[in-house]
């Protein structure tokens, strides 16, 4: 029986420039084929050649052939009627793969209005069908909301009807469960799984997260830099791994199951010990943080939403704390507060032992030094029109106008030497560094001022497994040369399992468990807590849940 998609010897070129190196795999129809890379590998680039969504200048050559077509043969207007309704691609960043003023059901209606010519009514209706299927029932998720007004997870199926709204044979997520917590990471690949299941659809799987891919694909390629390094049945490919890249891909990984859990128990009551004997620099006293929602009705008085709800704990010099939660549980208007960038209804923070919230803004401001912040997309936080050098220093145009010229200069360049880069990256602009650079400039950033705490808001979750690997090693040896305590913020429990001390569980804006990190990870006590542990997929568990699928086959 022949492969649904065949590839052989496909190479791409932008430019002159050679991408995609001779690619070879095939994908049978109902089965699922991992892609596996680290940015700039050119998964990507393989997913969107295979959909002929090429940037100009490109050239492809080599074999391409689906359901026994040739797509490298066919011209656009071929190629229009084959997108969708037999191959269809679901993309990383929903918010920016959907219209941000158009409603969910108009976005998921013009597929069937475009390709199958229905009227309004009867498209409108076929989108309320689709969006029931992937979990968005009409009741509760109407035609009528936009994309700003749901959950990264919501925004992820909507991006996902989309995609199978016309039954396609062949679907391509492309790092789908991406930034998106534990939970609704889970509700996702089961999502995935199951509509592939129900309409034999044939899946390629883009993505870094070797766990996710265990969990999900039949086979296996790994790339680099536009090569198909290593590829096979999942089993066979995780258990006869020969090639270094693949390799280190596995061990960055594994980053949190590395930890022996008898030794880390011990080494995390030895710690604490030693945390009450420190003063702390950080300490949240029964935080509480309310919006006032808009009126139901004229003269109604409005409701409250309590989003953080008498939050207490503290931080000690060099320590590390991870606050966990799923998305809406409190955790990012918690660190919000502790910054001073949200007023509380009751509490009070502390820092290095001085009162800074509440407090006036003049005496807040000889705090500020001490607490930094270093956020999810580094990009986003920069301006791209601004050097590297006047990037990292703006910190101190803020906090220590005094400090300037050559002083300033020598600040940033240490800055920027403590977190691997160097003197003559202060010239360049963000736009010509890597991701996972660019998070060490926003590191740098944060340690111009010489703070005593960083906080960490989903620092790492959208880079690459090494790449992450590399970030976390380079903070803990910062933990270790400058005493700097870090929070924490994160879904991916493999980075609160390696590098944090303890461990808050956000549900709801409470606390509903915390504690030693490895006592936490080895005897969870509250129900919330886990059902998180039980969704993460951990690549040990899933390569040994389709070992035992092999031999109940093989029986």
């Amino acid at each position: 029986m022949k492969p649904l998609l065949q590839v052989d010897d496909l190479s791409l070129s932008i430019n002159g420039t050679t991408i995609l190196k001779s690619l070879s795999f095939a994908l049978s129809a109902g089965k699922t084929l991992g892609l596996v890379g680290e940015s700039g590998s050119g998964k990507s680039l393989t997913a969107l050649a295979i959909m002929r969504l090429l940037p100009a200048g490109a050239e492809l050559s080599g074999n391409l052939t689906f359901g026994g077509e040739d797509l490298l043969a066919k011209n656009d207007a071929e190629m229009c009627a084959v997108r969708g309704l037999k191959i269809s691609m679901a993309f990383q960043e929903p918010m920016t793969a959907l219209n941000p003023v158009q409603t969910i059901g108009a976005q998921v209606a013009e597929v069937f209005v475009k390709h199958q010519r229905l009227n309004t009514v009867q498209a409108c209706e076929r989108a309320a069908a689709v969006l029931e299927r992937v979990g968005l029932p009409n009741k509760d998720f109407p035609l009528g909301r936009y994309p700003f007004e749901l959950s990264g997870g919501q925004r992820q199926r909507v991006v996902i009807a989309i995609a199978v709204a016309l039954g396609p044979q062949l679907l391509i997520a492309d790092e789908p469960t991406t930034a998106l917590d534990v939970t609704t990471e889970a509700k996702i690949l089961a999502l995935l799984k199951q509509l592939c299941v129900e309409d034999q659809i044939s899946l390629l799987f883009v993505s870094h997260d070797l766990a996710a891919v265990a969990r999900l694909a039949d086979k296996i390629a790994i790339m680099k830099a536009g090569e198909i390094v290593e590829t096979g049945d999942t089993v066979g490919v995780f258990d006869n791994m020969r090639h270094p890249y693949s390799l280190a891909l596995r061990e960055a990984s594994l980053i949190g199951s590395r930890r022996v859990a008898a030794d880390e128990q011990a080494a995390a009551l030895q710690g604490s010990s030693e945390r009450r004997r420190r003063e702390a620099v950080l300490q949240v006293d029964n935080v509480t943080r309310d919006y006032t929602l808009p009126r139901a009705r004229f003269f109604k008085r409005p409701a409250v939403f309590r989003a953080v709800d008498k939050v207490t704990f503290t931080l000690a010099a060099g320590e590390s704390v991870g606050i966990v939660g799923e998305s809406g549980s409190g955790k990012s208007t918690l660190v919000r507060a502790v910054l001073g960038l949200e007023p509380l209804q009751s509490g009070s923070v502390s820092v290095a032992g001085s009162r800074f919230w509440p407090a006036k803004q003049r005496d807040q401001l000889p705090l500020r030094k001490e607490i930094q912040a270093v956020f999810q997309d580094p990009y986003g936080s920069f301006n791209p029109r601004h050097t590297v050098a006047r990037v990292v220093a703006e910190p101190l145009y803020l906090i220590d106008a005094s400090m300037a010229g050559l002083k300033r200069h020598a600040r940033v360049v240490a800055a920027l030497e403590n977190v691997g880069l160097t003197a003559s990256d202060c010239d360049k602009y963000p736009h010509e560094f890597s991701g996972g650079q660019r998070q060490r400039i926003a590191i740098a950033r944060a340690l111009v001022v010489a703070p005593s705490i960083v906080i960490l808001d989903e620092a790492t979750s959208a880079l690459d497994v090494s790449v992450r690997a590399q970030v976390l090693a380079l903070l803990a040896d910062l933990s270790s040369q400058l005493g700097i305590s870090y929070l924490f913020v994160s879904h991916d429990l493999d980075v609160m399992r390696a590098v944090t001390d303890r461990i808050l569980i956000m549900k709801a804006g409470r606390v509903v468990e915390q504690g030693a990190t490895a006592q936490v990870f080895a005897t969870p006590r509250h129900p919330y807590t886990v059902s998180l542990l039980a969704a993460k997929p951990s690549l040990r568990d899933e390569i040994e849940k389709r070992r035992k699928m092999e031999r109940v086959h093989a029986n």
